[in-house]
């Protein structure tokens, strides 16, 4: 019982905005979860690694003598394609490099299915109901969902037979192994999959699984006659922070926290009082330079919670704006700020009117 494993890494991650195969999930490539997994068992003789990306290539966590690189396609089934064409094993194992958390337990599963079967595809029955919609978007049918199954991958086939079909197809555009083969050589035979065997499709995938926390603090004096800028908005008051920047408590509780949500020093530390560029500078600016760090840690935002604890003014009116200029900095959605505002009822600096605290909590992957 020889076997080969396909494992595709050659998406262009379309419905993202960075390469999720090359996103770094704990502390390795998300594609190389799936790779270690594939090399730790001892039947699988070779691994075809469909990638173009060099990041990939150059950061490998397994034995490179065991890995040969297969050349992408311009669809998954050209990609499966081009590696069937290589493999020489008895069997093949096809497997989406998006699905980190596969098991030995389920890749040995499909391997005893296909060897006796010449097929194996894993699947999980579906949680919700089915309905068919036309194109209007209405309605037309419900469908039983007791006969409907979610495929996964690894998928299992006899190499020789599922490299046959691809060659009798009419078209390289399929999205799944199993249809290709059950097109000429019947219907292939299932394994129970598993749930947690999920794939990396859409940002929200991520959260949860790097999922990153920040928090975030500010707290600025207030004097007479000074100007009051929060959230990059100024409000007319007659009081106003005293600051070596512009004082803006909201953005640098902001900056603190999403600094702290990629593990780095808190804002004194890149934007020191001891420089003259930092002097009156407007906060946004910063908070400019903020987002560009966490672009080039690869780090995502999923939403910013901020609390104001002001006295005076009122600025539930001021708080749309506010999240806008934010939003608009960041580069993300305002649906991911939130901005209250509340009052210290008289307690303290800040229910004195004496100064302005902020609180903010962010997350983000």
């Amino acid at each position: 019982m020889s076997f080969s494993a396909i494992i595709l890494a050659a998406g262009k991650s379309r419905r993202m905005n960075i390469n999720k195969l090359s996103f770094m999930l704990g502390e390795n490539f998300l594609v190389n979860h799936s790779l270690l997994t594939f090399a730790e068992i001892e039947e699988i003789e070779k691994i075809y690694l469909v990638t173009d990306d060099k990041t990939i290539k150059e950061n490998l966590s397994v034995n490179e003598n065991k890995v040969i690189f297969i050349k992408g396609g311009l669809s998954r089934s050209q990609s499966v394609y081009n590696a069937l064409k290589e493999c020489d094993t008895r069997f093949a194992l096809i497997h989406d490099g998006a699905r980190p958390f596969v098991t030995k337990k389920l890749i040995k599963r499909v391997m005893d299915c296909c060897s006796q079967n010449n097929s194996a595809v894993p699947v999980l029955p579906l949680p919700d109901s089915i309905r068919h919609i036309d194109k209007s978007g209405k309605i037309t049918a419900a469908v039983d969902r007791d006969n409907y199954r979610l495929a996964q991958t690894p998928q299992g086939f006899n190499t020789k037979m599922l490299l046959d079909a691809y060659e009798r197809c009419n078209t390289l555009n399929y999205t799944d192994d199993s249809e290709i083969f059950s097109k000429y050589y019947g219907q292939a035979f299932t394994v129970e999959g598993e749930h947690g065997n999920r794939k990396i499709t859409y940002d929200n995938d991520l959260f949860g699984i790097n999922a990153r926390v920040g928090i975030g603090y500010d707290l600025h004096t207030l004097k007479e006659g000074l100007p009051f800028t929060l959230g990059g908005v100024k409000i007319p008051h007659y009081k106003g922070f005293v600051a070596y920047s512009d004082g803006d408590a909201l953005i640098h509780s902001i900056m603190d926290a999403l600094l702290s949500m990629a593990g780095k020093r808190d804002i004194g530390t890149f934007f020191p009082d001891t420089r003259n560029e930092y002097k009156d500078i407007s906060s946004v600016i910063l908070l400019k330079e903020v987002a560009r760090i966490l672009k080039e840690e690869g780090i995502k935002i999923n939403n910013i919670s901020s609390v104001i604890v002001a006295q005076k003014p009122k600025l539930q009116q001021y708080i749309p704006q506010m999240i806008t200029v934010i939003a608009q900095t960041l580069g993300i959605d305002t649906s991911k700020i939130a901005v209250h505002a509340t009052t210290n009822e008289g307690c303290g600096e800040t229910g004195q009117e004496q100064a302005v605290a902020v609180y903010t909590v962010c997350s983000g992957f």
